[in-house]
């Protein structure tokens, strides 16, 4: 059995007294009129190969970025996108949006459309074992010091692990944003022999003050679910 770590609301920033009400402020002040997109919000990088370390975006450290074996925070939200390309990363370079999306995993937009558990392309290939439309979930978690999330992208590979943890939740009755979350990650391998880094999540302590985190997520979910459609749609 994993041992919980120690982690208490006081230490969160969005838990201190009149937080919730200086956030819209503050970005007011900071940003003028200006709309916040998710392409301004922080990204954390998922590493490739054999590593176990996150790269952490921190405007305060040297380089503009940390790394980090562990990200331990509240999730507000989660999100299952799917995009889908006709032709490859190879042959156009990047940098065009999907044929077709779906902001939830559910329905795709575009070119072939229509609902994805029945779409071909949705279908894992026998011999790539790959599905030609990608899925990934977008978990967006608010950290220590931080009263914005930031946002991780689940590849396919770390998708079971990650529903299976919001499932555990689920039947605990506890929303994921009572509890503190944390994301590491482990090395698999291919069955081709390639090493592959997959996300490891776990819970390591209840929120002491769940009402405060169910607020900010009801105030903010609408906003960051409007954002992750975009996204899908335009292929970020």
């Amino acid at each position: 059995m994993t041992k919980e770590v120690a982690v208490t609301s006081k230490q969160y920033a969005i838990m201190q007294k009149g937080k919730l009400d200086m956030v819209q402020d503050m970005i007011k002040e900071n940003l003028g009129d200006s709309k916040i997109t998710l392409s301004d919000l922080s990204r954390i990088s998922f590493p490739s190969g054999k590593s176990k370390t996150w790269i952490v975006p921190d405007i305060e450290a040297e380089g503009g970025e940390i790394e980090a074996k562990a990200i331990t925070g509240i999730v507000l939200m989660t999100q299952r996108t799917r995009q889908y390309w006709e032709e490859s990363f190879e042959d156009t370079g990047g940098g065009t949006p999907p044929d077709c999306s779906s902001e939830d995993g559910i329905f795709g937009r575009g070119n072939p459309g229509g609902e994805c558990d029945n779409c071909l392309f949705s279908q894992f290939d026998e011999d790539t074992k790959r599905q030609s439309c990608s899925e990934k979930r977008l978990i967006f978690i608010i950290m220590q010091d931080d009263i914005l999330p930031i946002m991780v992208s689940a590849p396919p590979t770390s998708l079971k692990n990650v529903r299976k943890y919001i499932l555990g939740l689920t039947s605990k009755q506890k929303p994921i944003h009572s509890v503190y979350t944390e994301l590491t990650l482990v090395t698999d391998k291919s069955q081709g022999g390639i090493d592959y880094p997959k996300i490891q999540i776990r819970k390591v302590g209840d929120v002491e003050n769940p009402e405060i985190t169910a607020q900010y997520a009801k105030m903010i979910k609408p906003y960051l679910q409007k954002e992750a459609a975009r996204a899908a749609q335009e292929g970020m």
